[in-house]
């Protein structure tokens, strides 16, 4: 079975399970790991200029994100390309979204159903797409397939699946009303460094939902996000400030700066 590859990652602390095949590949992990997203960059660009597919999904994501250059959704979308054409399921899935939402190109339901449909069929699934109307993208039309179909990308540890999944089991559309898990899948999300679920967590441990309320917590995936550029994550780590100590908010200041995504890698099988 294909399995979800490239650059992935999930909450908590779990080991690398398959080292690269390529040098170049591995050195930009480690770059990665580090928070050394130029030279993540500079190494990944070498494996993906060598026509490498995770190195080309890799190079898109770092784009997509801006880590270690400059953000442009474009270019991240010439990278996943490259790499889905390669038929790697995570860069599909990545182009499925793009298409899907719209950003950085001009949105494509059918591009969309499309390459979706690639990444189900390039995990070793019978393709369950056809349930998925080119009108309106579907997936608001019919919340059961919608979750099953995230289902299947976040538990391969992919961020925006999981980001999308934890809304869904908040609102209970698709699946039961699920607060707790939700909050795991933010987390998860989060924990890879998608600034959105980041932004969210500090909202869930600030509200107490589906976790322990934990305002020290809170501010410190605020912190996370607004570092990443997120004004709503800014705005409300300034109101959450007036109600800590200045010692809950130098911890949580110095550990946001001093965090890193977890990242690991999933090989083909």
């Amino acid at each position: 079975m294909a399995k979800f590859n490239g650059l992935l990652g999930y909450a908590g602390a779990i080991a690398l399970v398959a080292a690269p095949v390529f040098a170049d590949t591995a050195d930009g992990l480690a770059a990665f790991k580090k928070g050394d997203y130029a030279n993540a960059y500079k190494e990944w660009k070498i494996s993906a200029e060598k026509g490498q597919a995770e190195a080309e999904y890799d190079l898109g994501l770092l784009y997509a994100r801006g880590l270690g250059v400059k953000r442009d959704l474009a270019v991240a979308q010439q990278w996943y390309e490259a790499a889905a054409l390669q038929g790697n399921s995570q860069a599909e899935f990545s182009l499925g979204q793009m298409y899907a939402q719209g950003w950085g190109i001009p949105p494509d339901n059918a591009a969309a159903v499309r390459w979706m449909e690639m990444a189900s069929a390039s995990n070793g699934e019978d393709s369950d797409l056809a349930w998925l109307p080119l009108e309106g993208y579907g997936l608001q039309s019919n919340y059961a397939k919608a979750a099953y179909w995230y289902r299947m990308a976040a538990d391969q540890g992919h961020a925006e699946a999981q980001f999308e999944l934890a809304d869904l089991y908040s609102q209970g559309k698709g699946v039961p009303r699920d607060q707790t898990e939700a909050f795991k899948l933010t987390k998860s999300a989060a924990t890879q460094g998608f600034s959105r679920a980041a932004t969210a967590l500090g909202w869930r441990y600030a509200s107490g939902r589906g976790v322990e309320k934990d305002e020290a917590q809170a501010f410190f995936w605020y912190t996370v996000a607004a570092r990443r550029g997120d004004k709503m994550a800014a705005k409300q780590r300034v109101q959450l400030a007036e109600h800590m100590s200045a010692d809950q908010l130098n911890k949580a200041e110095a550990n946001a700066v001093s965090w890193h995504p977890v990242v690991t890698t999933a090989a083909k099988k």
